[in-house]
Protein backbone atom coordinates (compact mmCIF):
# COMPACT_ATOMS: atom_id res chain seq x y z
CA UNK A 1 0.00 0.00 0.00
CA UNK A 2 3.30 2.25 0.24
CA UNK A 3 3.22 2.33 -3.26
CA UNK A 4 -0.39 3.42 -3.68
CA UNK A 5 0.10 5.96 -1.17
CA UNK A 6 3.10 7.64 -2.91
CA UNK A 7 1.17 7.84 -6.16
CA UNK A 8 -2.07 9.28 -4.47
CA UNK A 9 0.31 11.79 -2.98
CA UNK A 10 1.93 12.28 -6.58
CA UNK A 11 -1.66 13.07 -8.58
CA UNK A 12 -2.18 15.14 -5.99
CA UNK A 13 0.74 17.24 -6.79
CA UNK A 14 -0.10 17.26 -10.19
CA UNK A 15 -3.12 18.61 -9.84
CA UNK A 16 -2.23 21.42 -7.20
CA UNK A 17 -0.15 22.13 -10.14
CA UNK A 18 -3.06 22.23 -12.51
CA UNK A 19 -4.83 24.71 -10.71
CA UNK A 20 -1.53 27.01 -10.05
CA UNK A 21 -1.50 27.51 -13.84
CA UNK A 22 -5.30 27.28 -14.67
CA UNK A 23 -5.37 30.73 -15.66
CA UNK A 24 -2.67 29.97 -18.55
CA UNK A 25 -4.27 26.36 -20.16
CA UNK A 26 -7.94 26.72 -19.74
CA UNK A 27 -10.09 26.70 -22.37
CA UNK A 28 -7.18 27.11 -24.76
CA UNK A 29 -5.65 24.66 -27.28
CA UNK A 30 -3.26 23.92 -24.58
CA UNK A 31 -5.70 22.19 -22.46
CA UNK A 32 -6.56 20.21 -25.67
CA UNK A 33 -2.97 19.58 -25.90
CA UNK A 34 -2.24 18.35 -22.74
CA UNK A 35 -5.32 16.39 -22.86
CA UNK A 36 -4.53 14.37 -26.08
CA UNK A 37 -0.29 14.10 -25.47
CA UNK A 38 -1.76 12.57 -21.83
CA UNK A 39 -4.20 10.01 -23.46
CA UNK A 40 -1.62 9.12 -26.07
CA UNK A 41 1.49 8.27 -23.63
CA UNK A 42 -0.66 6.93 -20.38
CA UNK A 43 -4.54 6.32 -22.18
CA UNK A 44 -3.83 4.04 -25.07
CA UNK A 45 -0.73 2.06 -23.91
CA UNK A 46 -2.50 0.97 -20.91
CA UNK A 47 -5.18 -0.88 -23.36
CA UNK A 48 -2.79 -1.85 -25.99
CA UNK A 49 -1.40 -4.65 -23.96
CA UNK A 50 -4.76 -6.35 -23.72
CA UNK A 51 -3.44 -9.47 -25.96
CA UNK A 52 -0.60 -9.77 -23.87
CA UNK A 53 -2.69 -9.91 -21.11
CA UNK A 54 -5.04 -12.19 -21.87
CA UNK A 55 -2.16 -15.08 -23.61
CA UNK A 56 -0.53 -14.44 -20.60
CA UNK A 57 -3.18 -15.19 -18.44
CA UNK A 58 -5.52 -18.04 -19.92
CA UNK A 59 -4.22 -21.10 -20.96
CA UNK A 60 -6.10 -21.54 -24.40
CA UNK A 61 -4.93 -18.63 -26.48
CA UNK A 62 -4.96 -17.94 -29.90
CA UNK A 63 -3.64 -14.35 -31.42
CA UNK A 64 -6.14 -14.52 -34.46
CA UNK A 65 -8.86 -15.03 -33.26
CA UNK A 66 -8.62 -12.67 -30.18
CA UNK A 67 -8.02 -9.94 -32.24
CA UNK A 68 -10.42 -10.97 -35.05
CA UNK A 69 -13.03 -10.72 -32.10
CA UNK A 70 -11.20 -7.99 -30.23
CA UNK A 71 -12.11 -5.70 -33.54
CA UNK A 72 -15.36 -7.30 -33.88
CA UNK A 73 -16.99 -6.24 -30.42
CA UNK A 74 -14.86 -2.61 -31.22
CA UNK A 75 -17.14 -2.11 -34.88
CA UNK A 76 -20.03 -3.39 -33.26
CA UNK A 77 -19.83 -0.54 -30.77
CA UNK A 78 -19.05 1.93 -33.46
CA UNK A 79 -22.04 0.86 -35.53
CA UNK A 80 -24.23 1.73 -32.29
CA UNK A 81 -22.73 5.03 -32.03
CA UNK A 82 -23.41 5.41 -35.57
CA UNK A 83 -27.22 5.01 -35.41
CA UNK A 84 -27.96 5.29 -31.45
CA UNK A 85 -25.34 7.65 -30.06
CA UNK A 86 -27.79 8.05 -27.04
CA UNK A 87 -27.67 4.29 -26.38
CA UNK A 88 -23.92 4.22 -26.91
CA UNK A 89 -22.91 7.16 -24.54
CA UNK A 90 -25.33 5.56 -21.47
CA UNK A 91 -23.01 2.20 -21.94
CA UNK A 92 -19.92 4.31 -22.02
CA UNK A 93 -20.88 5.96 -18.63
CA UNK A 94 -21.49 2.29 -17.87
CA UNK A 95 -18.78 0.61 -18.46
CA UNK A 96 -16.64 2.99 -17.41
CA UNK A 97 -18.13 2.48 -13.63
CA UNK A 98 -17.52 -0.49 -13.97
CA UNK A 99 -14.29 -0.37 -15.25
CA UNK A 100 -13.33 2.73 -12.60
CA UNK A 101 -14.62 0.84 -10.16
CA UNK A 102 -13.07 -2.55 -10.67
CA UNK A 103 -9.53 -0.93 -10.78
CA UNK A 104 -9.66 1.62 -7.77
CA UNK A 105 -11.11 -1.86 -5.54
CA UNK A 106 -8.00 -3.42 -6.86
CA UNK A 107 -5.70 -0.60 -6.15
CA UNK A 108 -6.80 -0.20 -2.44
CA UNK A 109 -7.35 -3.93 -2.01
CA UNK A 110 -10.85 -3.34 -0.65
CA UNK A 111 -12.35 -6.15 1.87
CA UNK A 112 -15.57 -6.50 0.12
CA UNK A 113 -15.51 -6.39 -3.40
CA UNK A 114 -19.38 -7.65 -4.79
CA UNK A 115 -20.25 -6.42 -8.19
CA UNK A 116 -22.96 -3.76 -6.61
CA UNK A 117 -20.99 -1.90 -4.57
CA UNK A 118 -18.17 -1.90 -7.02
CA UNK A 119 -20.14 -0.62 -9.48
CA UNK A 120 -21.17 2.02 -7.07
CA UNK A 121 -18.36 2.92 -6.41
CA UNK A 122 -17.21 3.49 -9.77
CA UNK A 123 -20.84 5.33 -10.62
CA UNK A 124 -20.08 7.54 -8.00
CA UNK A 125 -16.19 8.30 -9.11
CA UNK A 126 -17.39 8.73 -12.94
CA UNK A 127 -20.25 10.92 -11.84
CA UNK A 128 -18.05 13.16 -9.65
CA UNK A 129 -15.21 13.45 -12.64
CA UNK A 130 -18.23 14.52 -15.31
CA UNK A 131 -21.05 16.70 -13.24
CA UNK A 132 -18.98 19.05 -12.16
CA UNK A 133 -19.44 21.88 -14.73
CA UNK A 134 -23.47 21.11 -15.91
CA UNK A 135 -23.52 23.29 -18.60
CA UNK A 136 -20.32 22.59 -20.13
CA UNK A 137 -21.18 18.57 -19.87
CA UNK A 138 -24.83 19.48 -21.54
CA UNK A 139 -21.90 21.40 -24.27
CA UNK A 140 -19.86 18.24 -25.14
CA UNK A 141 -22.93 15.49 -24.94
CA UNK A 142 -24.25 17.78 -27.35
CA UNK A 143 -21.62 17.36 -29.73
CA UNK A 144 -20.63 13.90 -29.00
CA UNK A 145 -24.27 12.00 -29.46
CA UNK A 146 -25.27 15.34 -32.58
CA UNK A 147 -27.80 16.68 -29.97
CA UNK A 148 -29.45 13.37 -29.33
CA UNK A 149 -32.60 13.63 -26.85
CA UNK A 150 -31.60 10.44 -24.71
CA UNK A 151 -28.21 11.64 -24.05
CA UNK A 152 -28.99 15.44 -23.03
CA UNK A 153 -31.55 14.30 -20.67
CA UNK A 154 -30.15 11.64 -18.80
CA UNK A 155 -27.10 14.53 -18.42
CA UNK A 156 -29.63 17.03 -17.22
CA UNK A 157 -31.21 14.03 -14.84
CA UNK A 158 -27.16 13.28 -13.27
CA UNK A 159 -26.35 16.91 -13.08
CA UNK A 160 -29.63 18.02 -11.25
CA UNK A 161 -27.95 15.72 -8.18
CA UNK A 162 -25.43 17.49 -6.17
CA UNK A 163 -22.10 15.98 -7.13
CA UNK A 164 -20.63 16.00 -3.23
CA UNK A 165 -23.59 12.98 -3.11
CA UNK A 166 -21.58 11.05 -5.51
CA UNK A 167 -18.15 12.12 -3.77
CA UNK A 168 -19.49 11.19 -0.16
CA UNK A 169 -20.76 7.59 -1.80
CA UNK A 170 -17.52 6.88 -2.60
CA UNK A 171 -15.96 8.40 0.37
CA UNK A 172 -17.79 6.25 2.46
CA UNK A 173 -17.07 3.38 0.56
CA UNK A 174 -13.10 3.90 0.63
CA UNK A 175 -12.59 4.41 4.01
CA UNK A 176 -15.29 2.42 5.51
CA UNK A 177 -14.10 -1.08 3.50
CA UNK A 178 -10.17 -0.92 3.60
CA UNK A 179 -7.99 -2.85 4.95
CA UNK A 180 -7.27 -0.54 7.81
CA UNK A 181 -3.60 -0.02 7.71
CA UNK A 182 -1.75 3.64 8.76
CA UNK A 183 -0.73 3.10 4.85
CA UNK A 184 -4.08 2.97 3.39
CA UNK A 185 -5.70 5.67 5.13
CA UNK A 186 -2.83 8.07 3.97
CA UNK A 187 -3.64 6.66 0.78
CA UNK A 188 -7.35 6.95 0.78
CA UNK A 189 -6.77 10.51 2.50
CA UNK A 190 -4.37 11.74 -0.57
CA UNK A 191 -6.92 10.32 -2.80
CA UNK A 192 -10.00 12.29 -1.75
CA UNK A 193 -7.98 15.63 -1.61
CA UNK A 194 -6.70 14.61 -5.15
CA UNK A 195 -10.34 14.39 -6.16
CA UNK A 196 -11.64 17.51 -4.76
CA UNK A 197 -9.27 19.44 -6.17
CA UNK A 198 -9.91 17.67 -9.58
CA UNK A 199 -13.66 20.00 -9.12
CA UNK A 200 -11.46 23.38 -9.01
CA UNK A 201 -10.10 22.35 -12.45
CA UNK A 202 -12.10 21.87 -15.59
CA UNK A 203 -14.27 18.95 -17.01
CA UNK A 204 -11.53 17.97 -19.30
CA UNK A 205 -8.47 18.72 -17.60
CA UNK A 206 -10.35 17.20 -14.35
CA UNK A 207 -11.09 13.32 -16.96
CA UNK A 208 -8.17 13.30 -18.11
CA UNK A 209 -5.37 13.74 -15.07
CA UNK A 210 -7.74 11.14 -13.08
CA UNK A 211 -7.74 8.91 -16.76
CA UNK A 212 -3.95 8.82 -17.28
CA UNK A 213 -2.41 10.01 -13.93
CA UNK A 214 -4.15 7.88 -11.43
CA UNK A 215 -6.18 4.98 -13.62
CA UNK A 216 -3.83 4.20 -16.43
CA UNK A 217 -0.70 3.88 -14.77
CA UNK A 218 -2.52 1.58 -11.83
CA UNK A 219 -3.65 -0.37 -14.52
CA UNK A 220 -0.60 -1.05 -16.05
CA UNK A 221 0.90 -1.98 -12.75
CA UNK A 222 -1.83 -3.94 -12.37
CA UNK A 223 -0.98 -5.80 -15.96
CA UNK A 224 2.78 -6.06 -14.64
CA UNK A 225 1.85 -8.04 -11.40
CA UNK A 226 -0.49 -10.40 -12.98
CA UNK A 227 0.22 -10.87 -16.11
CA UNK A 228 3.98 -10.09 -16.68
CA UNK A 229 5.30 -10.56 -12.94
CA UNK A 230 8.58 -9.40 -12.82
CA UNK A 231 8.89 -6.95 -15.62
CA UNK A 232 9.75 -3.08 -14.81
CA UNK A 233 6.77 -0.65 -15.66
CA UNK A 234 9.16 1.10 -18.26
CA UNK A 235 9.39 -1.84 -20.37
CA UNK A 236 5.63 -2.40 -20.04
CA UNK A 237 5.53 1.17 -21.27
CA UNK A 238 7.89 -0.12 -24.28
CA UNK A 239 6.17 -2.87 -25.04
CA UNK A 240 2.80 -1.32 -25.64
CA UNK A 241 4.11 1.48 -28.49
CA UNK A 242 4.33 -0.75 -31.43
CA UNK A 243 0.08 -1.99 -30.62
CA UNK A 244 -0.23 1.81 -29.68
CA UNK A 245 0.75 2.74 -33.12
CA UNK A 246 -1.54 -0.13 -34.32
CA UNK A 247 -4.99 0.94 -32.66
CA UNK A 248 -3.72 4.22 -33.91
CA UNK A 249 -3.65 3.26 -37.60
CA UNK A 250 -6.89 1.61 -36.60
CA UNK A 251 -8.87 4.35 -35.55
CA UNK A 252 -7.64 6.00 -38.57
CA UNK A 253 -8.38 3.54 -41.40
CA UNK A 254 -12.52 3.92 -39.66
CA UNK A 255 -12.06 7.64 -40.05
CA UNK A 256 -10.98 7.33 -43.64
CA UNK A 257 -13.41 4.11 -44.11
CA UNK A 258 -16.12 7.03 -42.65
CA UNK A 259 -14.97 9.94 -45.25
CA UNK A 260 -13.70 11.64 -42.19
CA UNK A 261 -17.36 12.07 -41.15
CA UNK A 262 -16.09 11.63 -37.32
CA UNK A 263 -13.65 14.45 -37.53
CA UNK A 264 -16.81 16.85 -38.92
CA UNK A 265 -18.27 16.94 -35.02
CA UNK A 266 -14.54 18.17 -34.03
CA UNK A 267 -11.21 16.83 -33.27
CA UNK A 268 -11.44 16.22 -29.51
CA UNK A 269 -15.34 14.63 -29.39
CA UNK A 270 -13.95 12.54 -32.58
CA UNK A 271 -11.03 11.13 -30.31
CA UNK A 272 -13.68 10.15 -27.52
CA UNK A 273 -15.57 8.41 -29.70
CA UNK A 274 -12.81 6.55 -31.57
CA UNK A 275 -10.91 5.54 -28.27
CA UNK A 276 -14.80 5.22 -26.69
CA UNK A 277 -14.88 1.85 -28.83
CA UNK A 278 -11.72 0.44 -27.77
CA UNK A 279 -13.01 0.47 -24.32
CA UNK A 280 -15.48 -1.92 -24.28
CA UNK A 281 -13.34 -4.92 -25.50
CA UNK A 282 -10.61 -3.29 -22.92
CA UNK A 283 -12.83 -3.83 -20.03
CA UNK A 284 -13.88 -7.63 -20.62
CA UNK A 285 -9.67 -8.38 -20.91
CA UNK A 286 -9.32 -6.60 -17.79
CA UNK A 287 -12.22 -7.79 -16.26
CA UNK A 288 -10.66 -11.21 -16.84
CA UNK A 289 -7.78 -10.80 -15.44
CA UNK A 290 -8.99 -9.36 -12.50
CA UNK A 291 -11.62 -12.69 -12.39
CA UNK A 292 -8.43 -14.09 -12.33
CA UNK A 293 -9.55 -17.08 -14.68
CA UNK A 294 -7.20 -19.34 -16.13
CA UNK A 295 -8.13 -22.80 -18.38
CA UNK A 296 -11.48 -22.59 -16.10
CA UNK A 297 -9.58 -22.11 -12.60
CA UNK A 298 -10.60 -19.18 -10.65
CA UNK A 299 -7.49 -17.73 -8.39
CA UNK A 300 -7.12 -15.46 -5.70
CA UNK A 301 -7.41 -11.95 -6.63
CA UNK A 302 -3.74 -10.44 -6.80
CA UNK A 303 -1.90 -8.32 -4.16
CA UNK A 304 0.18 -5.10 -4.50
CA UNK A 305 0.13 -3.90 -0.93
CA UNK A 306 3.26 -5.16 -0.01
CA UNK A 307 5.30 -4.83 -3.51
Amino acid sequence: MREVALHSFGVLLIACVALLTKSWWLGSSLEFGIAVVAILIAGVPHGSLDHEVEGRTRKKFQLLRFLVLYIIIALIYLGVWMVWPGVAFIIFLLITAWHFGETDFHSFQLKLNSPPLLFLYGASITLWLLVQEKDTLIYWTSIITQGNTLATLTVEKLTSISPYWWYMILAVILVFNNEGSKKSYLAIIFFLIFLLLLRYTSLIMGFVIYFTGWHSLHALQHIRLSAFKTEQLIVLVKKAMFPTAGALVFLGVIVWLGNKDWVKIGFLPAIFILLSILTLPHMLVMHRMYEGKKGGRVKSRFNISDR
